[in-house]
């Protein structure tokens, strides 16, 4: 067997050299941007929020006490009564 006719080379084929690093590729930064999107416009929502939260005030609380209570009372009133259930 001849050895001077058999090549060891550690160059890369055709098809490797082809390939770029997958920091020079479209894909993964395209599936790395969809996630960090989600991330900034949360912040944003965030931040908006915390900078136009309503002012609730004492009056304010009463209204709101006052309307829950006609509410629940409308609530009752209108509840239908089951067949199973025992009006007294």
């Amino acid at each position: 067997m001849n050895t001077a006719t058999i090549k060891h080379t550690n160059t890369p084929g055709p098809s490797e050299s082809s390939q770029k690093h997958w920091t020079r590729q479209f894909w993964p930064w395209f599936l790395i941007l969809l996630p960090a999107s989600a991330v900034v416009a949360s912040m944003f929502t965030i931040t908006l929020a915390v900078q136009n939260a309503p002012t609730i005030t004492d009056r304010d609380i009463g209204r709101f006490a006052r309307e829950s209570a006609i509410v629940e009372t409308d609530a009752v009133i209108e509840a239908p009564v089951r067949a199973d259930q025992n009006p007294q």
